[in-house]
């Protein structure tokens, strides 16, 4: 995992308003990371051209996020 393409995913999370994203208490540039909402999620767009896997993944557990609106 360490050497999947990370830059488009983790510049879109921090366009989209999360901050913070750390591994192993450094700035992220691979997995695992954690990822911290600063409120409400605002749009995400991610350049999946290089790996779709990430966009899965992100299809996958964004709904499960309390930093993203209801309804």
């Amino acid at each position: 995992m360490r050497a999947r393409p990370m830059a488009g995913l983790l510049e879109a999370l921090t366009g989209a308003g999360c901050r913070d994203l750390r591994a192993d208490g450094q700035p992220a540039t691979h997995f695992p990371f954690t990822l911290h909402p600063s409120g409400r999620l605002g749009e995400l767009v991610v350049d999946a051209s290089a790996s779709s896997q990430l966009l899965s993944a992100l299809l996958m557990v964004l709904p499960l996020s309390p930093a993203l609106p209801s309804g």
